[in-house]
């Protein structure tokens, strides 16, 4: 079964945007999807640019923006206050090292986190808070415990590595084959590739790289 890496950050309200849609582009029946957290700032400072937070014009398009997206794809939408924040803690906690090597247990956890954040506008950066909204929304005092371990730190700057190694410059973005696909309005076009309908002028392209 092929394999489709969906590289996120609880910082990016378009992975937040991506996680509550993508499955409508993806047949888990067909292609096996691995979560991959990341930290987005890594990926900025290694390609060399602001992220949309520090570019005020920009900033308050994309906060506007993302209001019509959730409007238009009936999400919850309730932005934390201060933002953004550290992110670390609950980064780790995505991690599937973090979540027993348990899928299921990792897709409940970073749900969990999504919807905390830009469901319900918490800001998750201290750790007694973190651990008291995880426990009242069922999620396992291991997973918190674990995410403090050696194993979820390896996981996560290995999960940046890879992503880096791939040319990904910005979350969400999904690789299959040596192919991805970034931001959640991606998704259709990558349904198309997925289903064998990737129609686009890759001779003109290739030659305006010469």
């Amino acid at each position: 079964m092929k394999k489709i890496i969906f590289y996120f950050d609880f910082l990016s309200p378009y992975s937040y945007f991506a996680w509550k849609t993508h499955l409508n582009f993806i047949n888990t029946d067909q292609f096996e999807i691995a979560y991959s957290p990341v930290l987005m700032g890594k990926l900025f400072s290694h390609h060399g640019f602001k992220g949309p937070g520090e570019i005020p014009a920009k900033r308050n398009y994309e906060l506007k923006n993302c209001f019509r997206v959730a409007a238009k794809n009936q999400i919850k939408f309730i932005p934390p206050p201060i933002f953004p924040f550290n992110p670390l803690a609950i980064i780790r906690m995505a991690t599937l090292f973090a979540n027993d090597n348990n899928l299921s247990q990792q897709k409940k956890a970073i749900d969990t986190i999504f919807d905390l954040v830009w469901g319900e506008g918490a800001i998750l950066e201290d750790p007694d808070l973190i651990k008291e909204e995880m426990l009242k929304k069922n999620i396992p005092a291991s997973v918190i415990d674990n995410s403090f371990e050696r194993g979820s730190k390896l996981e996560l700057k290995q999960n940046i590595k890879e992503a880096l190694d791939s040319e990904i410059f910005g979350v969400p973005s999904f690789k299959v084959d040596d192919e991805f696909f970034w931001g959640h309005d991606s998704l259709p076009l990558l349904a198309q590739y997925l289903a064998g309908n990737d129609n686009w002028n890759k001779e003109l392209y290739n030659k305006l790289l010469d």
